[in-house]
């Protein structure tokens, strides 16, 4: 039976990367679907995710029940963390079914139960898309009556944060007929992509904040360094966020050498032989480590 109008649930769900339905893109969003489907393989950040309807949807019963699993989502965190008040980032789970209607806040430094259940209202209220949901799918599905997917992750004090997607040659994009690119096949055209800037890496989904870039081929051959003068960064410091200026030092310094962009790059690889899609990633280095913390299906 179709499941529409009043059939839709309106409950709210939680779900961690090993439970039923976390990789399952219509329930929690492809961004949460993706790294739960590499939990097993890459380090990723401990990490959770809500699914609701918008907080002026919600009856107050309804309410109450969203908050008791905030409560238990976050006692779960405590423990996992080993953090009394672990600090969290909470934001609309990217690359979903559904269009986004604007662009969400993402909230980098949530702190205790209140902090996270005041990130979560935020990002709730922001406008989600509706639509009708394939009637083969759970009424927990992500697009009745608005409903949408929150990702709230452990915030991890980067160092360095990068982006890493397939970057395209003029001469691959210009192909067509029997030439054009294969969806879902490497083209032995397109290059790896490497974005990177010190700190938390706000801002290094748009192209105007200056970072250095790494072009390497499939082969993981490094072609192409651009150092860019980055003045400002985000930082993860003395237990809060903060935004800060760049040492003098390490304003016109690259913030990876060769061998830590193909890291990135060999990372990236790994990412998409196992999930058998192309994909766009974050990826954070802390203490020398690699760690995902965000990779969504590339279009």
């Amino acid at each position: 039976m179709a499941v529409r109008g009043s059939e839709y649930s309106r409950r709210s769900c939680v779900y961690w990367p090993l439970d039923r339905g976390a990789r399952v893109p219509e329930l929690v969003g492809a961004e949460f679907a993706c790294l739960s489907g590499l939990v097993d393989d890459v380090p990723v950040p401990t990490a959770f995710c809500v699914t609701a309807l918008s907080p002026h949807d919600l009856l107050p019963a309804e309410t109450d029940d969203l908050w008791s699993l905030l409560d238990a989502a976050h006692t779960r965190m405590q423990k996992i963390t080993g953090e009394v008040e672990p600090r969290l980032v909470v934001r609309r789970g990217g690359g979903g079914p559904l269009p986004q209607v604007s662009d969400p806040p993402t909230i980098l430094d949530a702190i205790g139960l209140d902090g996270l259940a005041e990130a979560v209202h935020e990002v709730l209220t922001w406008p989600a898309a509706t639509r009708v949901t394939d009637p083969r799918l759970p009424p927990e599905a992500l697009g009745g009556r608005g409903r949408s997917a929150v990702l709230v992750q452990a915030l991890l004090p980067a160092e360095v944060s990068a982006r890493v997607g397939l970057h395209r040659s003029a001469s691959s994009t210009g192909r067509s007929g029997p030439d054009a690119p294969v969806p879902g096949r490497p083209d032995p055209d397109a290059l790896i992509g490497v974005r990177a800037a010190w700190g938390l890496g706000e801002g290094l989904g748009d192209e105007e904040t200056p970072a250095d870039t790494y072009l390497f081929t499939e082969n993981l051959r490094l072609i192409q360094q651009r150092i860019a003068r980055k003045d400002r960064m985000t930082v993860f410091s003395d237990g809060a966020v903060l935004k800060a200026q760049v040492p003098a030092r390490q304003r016109l310094v690259s913030c990876l050498d060769e061998q830590q962009a193909r890291r990135v790059s060999a990372l990236y690889q790994h990412v998409r032989q196992r999930l058998r899609h192309d994909v766009r990633m974050s990826v954070v280095s802390v203490a020398g480590d690699l760690v995902a913390v965000s990779c969504v299906p590339a279009g």
